[in-house]
Formats: C-alpha cells, structure tokens, sequence
C-alpha cells in the first residue's frame, strides 16, 4: 500500500504536469481570463501539495531536502550532469554523516548501516530551474540537532569555503574522504553551469541553507585544487644500493619489499669511505609525503641521511 507521504509526492508530479498543460494552454489561446484563472488554480493546487508533503514528512519523522540546480542562461542542462551532481551530492553528504559519526577518515570506507542512515528517499521533481525534493528519516530531539542535522550544516560550511586555509581545516576535522568528495561535487556543479539552492527543511522551517553559482563552485573547485598537505618521517629502510653518484648527490635503492627508491643524499656520504654498489645496506631516509587535497595522488621524495 502506497504511504500518504508517496501518495502526495504522486499527486506533487501530476500538478506539476498539469501547471505545465495550463501554462501552454495559456499562451495557445493569447492569455484568455479563463486561462489565467484555470493556471492559478493549477498552481495553488500544487503549492498547497508541497505544503502538505513538508508537514506529511514531518509527521512521519523525516526531514526534506529541496535541492533547486540553477543552469546558467547560455548552457542548458544536461541530463547526465544532472545526474552526476545529485549522485556526488548524496556520496558528500554520506562521508560528512560518517566523519560526524565515527571520525574523519582520509579514504571512504563506509558501512551498510551508515549508507543506510544516510540515504536520500526520492520525493518529487519541480520546475523553476531544475528541483528535485527528497526525505529523510530524522530522529527528533528535544534539544540541539542529530548526527544528521549536524551533518548537512558541516556539508554547507565546507561548501563556503574558498581559501586553501579554510579547505585545510575542514579536512583536519572531517577528513580527506570528505574534501576529495566535495571536490567532486563542486566540479560537477561547475562543469555543468549549474548553480545550487539547497534547503534542509522540517515542516515549513529551512533549518540550515546553502546557496552558490555555478561561478562560486568553480572557485571552491580551484582553491582545492591548489590545497595539498606535506607529512615527513625519519625511516630506515634495508635493500640493495644500485647506484649512487656523489657529484650529483643521486641514489637508487632496491628495498627489501621490492619497492624502487630514488632520490638525493647527504654530502657526508660516500666522501670519507668506498660504497659497494650491488650489496645490502640500511638506508637512514626522511621521506616527504605529499598530498594533493583535489586527487588520490601523493608524491613522495627521499633523502639520504646515512647508510650503513
């Protein structure tokens, strides 16, 4: 059996399409009084559905999110942008949640019941741009908000941010899981010209909102992609020393995991005894890691400090 709260969302689309009929019925027959008159009906009709699903949803303990993508006036929407956006925002929204919940994490790794806790239901689709309204299933608290409120207000401060700075700090609290995935989000935004209204709603009250061009995201895209973070260890490491050149401070190392390491030395080795080359040593290396906030790439660089 059909829920009410599907039951409105059913009838939400079929006002929708019938505001659409009466609007073209309007401009067939040159704006007509009648006309006008059976569009403002049409209209209030659907106003008056979305009203109902708000409280519906409330009264089932879920909380809407209205998500309006805005396409810029020179470049219509595409359906796979579309598409991608909404995916890639559920995916952030669920890496927020997870961080919020169990700690920030650099690689997602998610489980059944936080992808289960954090899944949007579909509700309707709206014109004026381009809506599309989803539920979700909220506990409701006598004070303060839920991991879930929390987590969609985390969402749109990081989206806020535009400086490296900001976009460092967030990964600090919520992880490089969450960046990498509003990174995602943002450049499919940008890519596609679409700017975002997002509303987190229970009943008639927006709790938390978020608002930005398509131009704004391409910033946040932008400042990410030039935010990256370096880690450095001291780690000796025992393999076959395959060359090593004191002029030009160079060195090529086989590790004993089979891992190829090449990078500079120090000058103090190899000037006051004879290196053999093709035998065992223990490296002293300082490794620099790398980590570029935008990608899953790290770069790495080594430097010899001693070798025995």
């Amino acid at each position: 059996m059909m829920s009410r709260l599907a039951e409105i969302a059913a009838q939400s689309r079929s006002s929708q399409q019938a505001v659409k009929l009466a609007e073209k019925a309007l401009i067939a027959d040159g704006g007509s009084f009648a006309s006008q008159l059976n569009l403002r009906s049409f209209q209030k009709r659907h106003d008056t559905l979305k009203a109902q699903f708000n409280e519906i949803a409330n009264q089932e303990f879920s909380d809407v999110c209205d998500y309006r993508l805005s396409p810029k006036a020179d470049q219509p929407a595409k359906m796979a942008a579309v598409g991608q956006t909404l995916v890639d925002f559920q995916e952030f929204f669920t890496i927020v949640f997870d961080a919020v919940t169990n700690g920030p994490k650099d690689r997602a790794k998610i489980d059944i019941a936080t992808r289960a806790a954090s899944a949007f239901d579909f509700g309707y689709c709206y014109e004026g741009s381009i809506g599309v309204v989803m539920t979700l299933p909220n506990e409701r608290v006598l004070v303060g908000g839920t991991k879930l409120d929390e987590a969609m207000s985390k969402m749109f401060e990081m989206a806020g941010a535009r400086t490296s700075e900001s976009i460092a700090s967030f990964k600090k609290a919520l992880g490089l899981a969450a960046v990498r995935k509003m990174y995602l989000w943002a450049k499919d935004h940008a890519n596609a010209g679409l700017g975002a209204e997002i509303e987190w709603k229970r009943n008639v009250d927006a709790r938390f909102k978020f608002s930005a061009t398509a131009d704004d995201l391409a910033v946040l895209q932008g400042a990410i992609e030039q935010t990256s973070e370096e880690e450095q260890a001291t780690t000796p490491i025992s393999g076959i020393l395959l060359g090593l050149d004191v002029g030009t401070r160079k060195f090529h190392m086989r590790a004993d995991d089979g891992g190829e390491i090449k990078g500079e030395v120090s000058p103090k080795i190899g000037t006051k005894r004879t290196v053999a080359l093709g035998t065992r040593h223990t490296a002293t290396l300082l490794i620099k890691r790398k980590v570029h906030f935008a990608t899953e790439q790290e770069d790495f660089t080594y430097f010899m400090l001693d070798l025995e």
